[in-house]
């Protein structure tokens, strides 16, 4: 359990930070020049992504190489942790996904958008495999 918990402290001292939230991106696009908004909130959004990817892999090295984890649990983890993105997604497509999950979830545009990227990538590609 100890492993567990050393594992996701790095998560969420970023989860944290100071970021935008979904009530940020639905008053922005609202509020602003429409095109550099939309530009802003693409790069964002993927950024999250790449982020989660790299804290995931960063992570999972650190832990392996100190042996608090085998390499064998590792490989457990990249599976379960992975953000597998249809072949056909595109920067704007999946900036659409976050866009439209937030726009139709009210409950949720308070949480940062590193989190509410993942839920609405999440809840988008199950419906998509339940099909």
């Amino acid at each position: 359990m100890i492993k567990h918990i050393i594992f996701f402290l790095p998560f969420f001292t970023l989860l944290n930070g100071q970021s935008n939230t979904g009530y940020d991106l639905l008053s922005d696009l609202k509020n602003n020049n429409k095109n550099a908004t939309y530009t802003y909130w693409i790069g964002t959004v993927n950024g999250n992504i790449q982020g989660y990817e790299y804290g995931i892999w960063f992570a999972l090295d650190y832990l392996t190489k100190n042996k608090i984890i085998t390499s064998k649990e590792k490989e457990i983890f990249e599976k379960q942790f992975q953000l597998v993105l249809p072949n056909d997604f595109n920067e704007e497509d999946i900036f659409k996904v976050v866009w439209k999950y937030i726009d139709r979830n009210s409950n949720y545009r308070h949480m940062e958008l590193p989190e509410l990227t993942h839920i609405a990538i999440k809840n988008k590609l199950k419906k998509r495999s339940d099909k």
